[in-house]
């Protein structure tokens, strides 16, 4: 059975982006919606939630999210664990995923 976790970092990053109101409220609500999911017990708490065209590969295992208004969902899965780890617009993401590059989240 799939576990899920985050970090106080990712609820603030979320909770920034509901902030900021209009797509990034959106963006926000999405990622609210995917907790909701994953509380329920839902098998596929990110249906309906595209992957980004390109990935990610700075770190093992990651998926990039797309949100409204150019804003990411940045996960990774490795084997029964998943990890919430940032919610942002684009360059937010970036500067996070450069921060984190190379980490291993077991």
């Amino acid at each position: 059975m799939m576990q899920y976790v985050y970090s106080p970092e990712f609820v603030e990053s979320v909770q920034n982006l509901a902030r900021r109101g209009g797509q990034f409220k959106k963006a926000a609500d999405t990622v609210y919606g995917v907790i909701g999911k994953i509380n329920a017990e839902d098998a596929k708490p990110f249906a309906g939630i595209g992957e980004t065209y390109y990935g990610e590969k700075r770190i093992k295992h990651c998926t990039k999210y797309d949100l409204a208004g150019t804003c990411r969902l940045v996960t990774v899965c490795n084997k029964d664990l998943t990890f919430l780890l940032f919610a942002g617009v684009h360059d937010e993401v970036d500067a996070w995923l450069k921060r984190n590059s190379g980490k291993e989240f077991v």
